[in-house]
């Protein structure tokens, strides 16, 4: 009798810590994704990225229909500094994604300059190097002190500007 309840508990134990390594190793996965936040930062601006391509063919911008990302940051790039693309009374709400990456770079620059003189191409370029894999998670934003601290101003500027 003693012998058959050892046993029961030995299997109660064993399905219990079973149970506790996946919770383990799901976290431990989760984390691994997010341990540099390489991940999230680029995922966040080349979402952003996305939504200004999208505004920038629908106003016949001469840019490439299909989205390619770096293309889309020179153009904007070019523009940055014409307060007609930001402000244009007549473009009404056309360019809200395209002012919304401007804006996050510009408040950058000001609030802890960009020593590196990276322009946003070069932002995504330094955020996709070595990066091949899932996007981010709005859930889980998590940028390591690690990166540039102009890029990590800007990706949270981005992700702040639409609450996340």
């Amino acid at each position: 009798e003693m012998m058959k309840q050892t046993l029961k508990d030995k299997d109660e134990w064993l399905k219990q810590t079973l149970k506790d390594k996946d919770k383990i190793v799901l976290l431990m996965e989760k984390e691994l994704l997010q341990a540099k936040g390489i991940f999230t930062a680029r995922g966040v601006f080349e979402f952003f990225t996305k939504m200004a391509h999208s505004e920038l063919v629908l106003q016949s911008c001469p840019i490439s229909q299909k989205f390619i990302a770096t293309e889309t940051l020179r153009y904007l790039g070019q523009k940055e500094n014409q307060t007609w693309f930001r402000n244009n009374p007549d473009s009404g709400g056309a360019y809200i994604w395209c002012r919304r990456i401007l804006d996050a770079y510009s408040k950058c620059q000001a609030k802890c300059g960009n020593s590196s003189g990276l322009t946003l191409a070069e932002m995504y370029a330094h955020l996709s190097q070595d990066i091949h894999g899932r996007p981010w998670n709005k859930d889980s934003i998590a940028l390591n002190n690690d990166l540039n601290p102009f890029v990590r101003c800007v990706i949270s500027s981005l992700a702040e500007n639409v609450g996340w």
